[in-house]
């Protein structure tokens, strides 16, 4: 996928960020009018919206984007996710929380409404949830009860009715219970498990329990997040092989390779995920990504398969690309030197590109690792010819030809314009400014040089 944008039924937004955390997700987006949204998902279905005034500090979202799994968007994961949810409606609170009462625990609907806490006043939060403790307790469901309790603790610990609650007699037993290993909870409380999980996923054995538990829940984006996370956090055979066999197992094709490449831009260059990923986009004609990913890591290029990065170049359209070539010189002259004809086409190609936003000496000082490969090739040669001829009134319509053969039409114009006055005499360069012009679809122009050509051969 690469889209960036994606429609709720109340209108588009852009995402900025994305934070997977515990069983929520939330996103940061603008609006049209730029105004800054936060969107809510808990088990990766779309709760709400919420516009963004000025969020409190310590909040659960702002603990979420600090401690949770975090990527700035444009991202396939935020994509995916809305685009999954595009049909959801945006509602009220208050009609969040009905909703969230026919169709979840008390205990989830509270523990959705402590995340949201940076939208609520903490008296109206503190009142809601102890509401749903009460019922549990007069319907004599102790464990529930405390349940809901220890999500008001999670709140503020120090609340004098919290403390004074949570000593109650008939909880000793439960807080015990809470003192073994999450996944001896999983069954008696999987909400608070999993949060314990998540808490210390960075551990293999909790991650590989929280992705289980997750996978159970058919969360398999916040899977795809923690296994990119390991990755990001140690990019080795033994991150990257489990993550790219779920993508494949699990994504399309173009998700793969777009979540890939946003990877490959956030970690270190690895010589075997490069070379995998390079193919990847190749395979799929996706030769500028590919360029890009390669011009980001330079050193890692002499480690590569020749062969393939042979075939990239010659995929690029060099001419017409966005590609920063002018960070490509010691990638593409090294991997080529023992093909020259296959390197001075490339080349060719290249200066063309780069004369258009830079001078002469620029391009003269990109060819230098040819020197150093002890490479004479013709191209090298022109460009020093024409560097030579740049103050030499003489020649201006030998570099004016030079230009117009790399097809940079408005500097060899220039160099006729400077010619034509040294020579007033002379028809070549005012036809060949007739011939720029009328290549340029500036007809008015290359009728008045035709004009001038006209009138200078009539006084001959």
């Amino acid at each position: 996928m690469t889209t960036t944008k994606a429609l709720l039924e109340h209108g588009q937004f852009t995402p900025e960020r994305i934070a997977f955390y515990r069983d929520l997700v939330f996103i940061e987006a603008l609006n049209p009018q730029h105004e800054l949204h936060y969107l809510f998902f808990y088990k990766e279905q779309f709760l709400t919206c919420k516009k963004a005034m000025k969020l409190k500090r310590s909040s659960f979202i702002e603990q979420a984007f600090k401690e949770g799994i975090v990527f700035l968007c444009p991202h396939p994961l935020a994509d995916q996710l809305i685009e999954r949810n595009a049909r959801s409606r945006v509602i009220s609170f208050n009609d969040l929380h009905k909703k969230l009462q026919t169709t979840m625990t008390l205990q989830e609907t509270s523990y959705i409404f402590r995340s949201l806490d940076a939208f609520l006043s903490p008296e109206k939060l503190y009142r809601l949830i102890r509401n749903h403790y009460y019922q549990y307790r007069r319907n004599g469901q102790f464990f529930h009860a405390y349940k809901i309790l220890r999500i008001l603790a999670g709140i503020n610990s120090e609340n004098p009715w919290v403390r004074q609650t949570m000593a109650d007699l008939n909880f000793r037993s439960y807080e015990k219970m809470y003192k073994q290993h999450p996944l001896e909870l999983l069954e008696q409380d999987p909400l608070y498990a999993a949060s314990e999980l998540w808490k210390n996923r960075h551990e293999q054995s909790n991650n590989q329990s929280l992705q289980q538990l997750l996978l159970s829940k058919n969360q398999h984006l916040t899977v795809t997040a923690l296994l990119i996370e390991r990755v990001q956090h140690n990019p080795c055979h033994e991150t990257l092989q489990p993550l790219t066999f779920w993508l494949r197992a699990h994504f399309s094709e173009g998700d793969y390779r777009d979540l890939l490449y946003s990877l490959a831009k956030e970690i270190p260059a690895n010589p075997e995920f490069l070379q995998q990923l390079l193919q990847d986009l190749m395979g799929a004609g996706e030769h500028e990504k590919a360029i890009e990913l390669l011009a980001a890591a330079p050193a890692i290029a002499g480690k590569m398969d020749a062969d393939i990065l042979v075939d990239l170049f010659e995929g690029i359209q060099w001419q017409q690309t966005s590609i920063p070539i002018e960070k490509l010189n010691h990638i593409i002259i090294p991997v080529l030197q023992k093909d020259p004809a296959k390197l001075e086409n490339i080349l060719k190609s290249c200066v063309q590109s780069l004369l258009k936003g830079h001078d002469l000496s620029f391009v003269d000082e990109w060819m230098k690792p040819l020197q150093s490969q002890n490479l004479s090739l013709p191209i090298a040669e022109k460009i020093k010819k024409m560097k030579a001829l740049l103050d030499d009134p003489d020649h201006q319509s030998q570099l004016g030809e030079f230009y117009y053969q790399y097809h940079i039409i408005d500097r060899a114009i220039d160099c006729f314009s400077w010619d034509m006055e040294l020579r007033p005499n002379d028809p070549a360069p005012v036809k060949w400014l007739s011939r720029l012009y009328q290549e340029k679809g500036m007809v008015s122009e290359a009728k008045a040089y035709q004009q001038v050509l006209m009138e200078m051969q009539k006084r001959a």
